[in-house]
């Protein structure tokens, strides 16, 4: 008879969690001032904030006298005492609901099977924060990877045995005291699920149910713990993750291993707080994914019109002695049969007024001009999102390139509408790239 203690229940340990404190969600629009609480409105809190931005490589805030500010990025920043989500500003009316509901469409857009995104998770109009989708997630992800298993590798294993299975290892044969002469210690690689990809799994699931407040994702993780018998649990370190090379049967497993690193590089010391304090960032730039956006759009309806979306690099400045200086980097270069014809940037910035004319900065200008120049383009093109309210889906102004004679468009498109997936949708991704068509045709000067 086996006896379950009640520590051991899943009711039990799911009891741990219902004193945990509460910890305050603060909701900040880009480019606007952080709303922290006052007791929590503190040099050490935006510190901690910026510096977990930062330690995923991405720079979400700025201090400006005594207030926080969001940069252009979109996602969450958890540093144990107080989570602050940044949500794209749709329009100034827009409730927290519609921003939330527009950021999962938009990475549901633009996502990837294989990279880390939100593709699978469902994005409720009110409710929740964005860290807690990032752990449902991970959660689901898992728990349907592991209805087949966790991942099995051959493992080399030594083991003391009577009978010869594997290589027999001579040097503790040569040490074998008597009397034992009836056991070998071989070495061999049985097929196991206790190695390194399902023990960073295993560590992965154990520190969402630490760190989720939700009482179906730490349930659901505890029961994928249970699951995850045999599998050693120990902490992995980047170095693990790093020389990790995924087999084709575990490609699925790939964005779940995303997630644990971005976890492990989060970790650091803090001697304020005696040893290691919880810090999670995950923070997109808006920049790249309405680039993103854009560049799908593109790909899929450019192929009707007979060109075809390259990228493009080289140095602007060439020198036979030297190489090159300053990389040119388009963010979309449009060939026909081979030759650049359109070359074309996105902003994420309002660069259309309220009256419909366009205002982009000399640098955005000029950058436009060089890659115009450097790639002997026909045209070429900037687009930029709108602000929501009345007025078309597709805004144009055209212009012609003083001393090269070409012609450049400045585009502004509701990138709401873009990514949608009704009839106004279809409509405005026809009618960018029938635009960007035409564009492509104008005579030279």
């Amino acid at each position: 008879m086996v006896r379950v203690s009640r520590r051991d229940s899943l009711p039990y340990r799911l009891a741990e969690y219902d004193l945990r404190r509460p910890i305050p969600v603060v909701t900040a629009r880009e480019f606007a001032p952080v709303p922290l609480p006052q007791n929590l409105d503190t040099p050490r809190i935006r510190e901690r904030l910026t510096a977990a931005a930062l330690r995923v490589g991405v720079s979400g805030f700025e201090t400006r006298g005594r207030r926080l500010h969001a940069l252009g990025v979109v996602g969450v920043v958890d540093i144990g005492e107080v989570v602050v989500e940044i949500l794209p500003k749709t329009n100034d009316g827009a409730a927290r609901g519609d921003d939330v509901a527009f950021l999962g469409a938009l990475f549901r857009y633009v996502g990837a099977p294989n990279d880390l995104g939100l593709s699978e998770a469902g994005v409720a109009k009110e409710g929740g924060d964005l860290l807690e989708i990032v752990f449902t997630w991970a959660s689901r992800l898992a728990a349907k990877l592991l209805e087949e298993g966790p991942p099995r590798r051959y493992t080399v294993q030594e083991e003391s045995s009577s009978a010869v299975r594997g290589r027999v290892e001579l040097r503790h044969l040569v040490r074998q005291r008597p009397g034992r002469a009836f056991e070998l210690t071989v070495r061999h690689a049985p097929l196991s699920r206790n190695n390194p990809v399902s023990r960073i799994i295993r560590w992965l699931i154990a520190t969402l149910s630490e760190r989720t407040g939700s009482m179906a994702t730490r349930g659901r993780c505890l029961q994928l713990l249970d699951r995850l018998g045999g599998v050693e649990a120990v902490m992995p370190n980047l170095r693990d993750l790093d020389g990790l090379v995924p087999t084709p049967s575990e490609v699925a497993w790939a964005p779940l291993l995303a997630l644990a690193r971005l976890f492990l590089l989060q970790g650091h010391p803090d001697p304020t707080r005696g040893g290691a304090v919880a810090a999670i960032a995950v923070l997109v730039p808006l920049h790249g994914l309405f680039e993103a956006a854009v560049r799908r759009v593109l790909r899929d309806g450019l192929a009707l019109h007979g060109l075809r979306l390259t990228r493009a690099g080289g140095a602007l400045l060439r020198s036979d002695a030297s190489g090159g200086l300053v990389d040119l980097r388009p963010d979309f270069l449009l060939n026909r049969d081979h030759t650049p014809v359109v070359v074309g940037d996105a902003k994420w910035k309002r660069i259309f007024n309220g009256d419909g004319a366009p205002q982009p900065t000399e640098r955005d200008v000029y950058q436009l001009t060089a890659y115009v120049a450097a790639f002997e383009a026909k045209a070429g093109f900037i687009v930029a999102p709108l602000s929501e309210g009345p007025g078309p889906a597709l805004r144009q102004a055209t212009y012609r390139l003083r001393g090269l004679e070409r012609q450049v468009d400045i585009l502004g498109v509701r990138l709401p509408v873009l990514i949608g997936t009704n009839t106004a949708a279809l409509t405005l991704r026809t009618a960018l790239c029938r635009t960007l068509c035409d564009l492509s045709w104008p005579a030279v000067g």
